[in-house]
């Protein structure tokens, strides 16, 4: 059983007239937003679906450059030596990255007060020594306990 071109439109017209309310639309419902409100609406929507496809900060490690510089480092160690370096002195801005990369992936990181009165914070298997007598970006080549 179906209704007829006529008696959908007929009965859709008298409903909403019933209704307070323009041909088609549900009782309740929400008021049609003006131009403006619409346009704030659409720059909005844009901008989330902008962030979702390209965003801001990705979770990707490599996205903070001192990692992989640090990393090429401790793997030219390792080709020399066949272990990780125990320590590599960084520079302030190297220290914080760091530092900022293990807040960022809920990370605990691991500050160690060392013996000379330096600070350590562990990166991987290795400890980097806060330099701050260094440039800011400065990484020093890695060494081992007995240096």
């Amino acid at each position: 059983m179906g209704l007829t071109r006529r008696e959908l439109l007929t009965n859709g017209v008298m409903g909403g007239a019933a209704f307070g309310t323009l041909p088609g639309a549900l009782p309740g419902a929400e008021p049609v937003p003006d131009a403006a409100e619409e346009r704030e609406i659409n720059r909005t929507l844009k901008s989330l679906v902008t962030e979702i496809q390209q965003p801001k900060h990705s979770m990707l490690s490599g996205d903070v450059s001192y990692v992989n510089r640090l990393r090429d480092q401790m793997l030219e160690f390792m080709k020399g030596t066949n272990k990780w370096p125990d320590y590599i002195d960084v520079g302030p801005n190297i220290w914080f990255a760091i530092y900022d990369w293990h807040i960022r992936f809920v990370l605990q990181p691991g500050v160690v007060r060392l013996p000379d009165g330096r600070y350590g914070l562990t990166f991987m298997f290795t400890t980097l020594v806060l330099r701050p007598d260094q440039t800011a970006s400065y990484i020093g080549l890695p060494y081992d306990k007995e240096r």
